[in-house]
C-alpha cells in the first residue's frame, strides 16, 4: 500500500490548475514513487508523470528536481 512521505507546497498559477509534487513509499516490495498531483476544480486529485525508484535517495532527488520546476 502506498503511503505519502512528503508533498510540496500547493502551487497556484493563473493559467493552470493547482499542483504539487508528491513522494510516496510502498512497503511490500520497498519502492518509492514521485508524481505530480493536479487538483481539479471539483477538488479531486489527478496524478500525472509518475516515476518509481528502488532507492529513497534517488526518489528524493527527483522530488526536489520536480519541486523546483513546479
Amino acid at each position: 500500500m502506498w503511503m505519502r512521505i512528503k508533498e510540496s507546497e500547493l502551487v497556484i498559477r493563473q493559467s493552470s490548475l493547482p499542483a504539487r509534487v508528491v513522494l510516496e513509499r510502498n512497503s511490500l516490495p520497498t519502492e518509492y514513487r514521485t508524481h505530480l498531483e493536479m487538483i481539479q476544480k471539483d477538488g479531486e486529485a489527478t496524478f500525472l508523470h509518475g516515476r518509481v525508484f528502488e532507492e529513497l535517495s534517488e526518489a528524493q532527488e527527483d522530488f526536489e528536481r520536480r519541486r523546483q520546476r513546479l
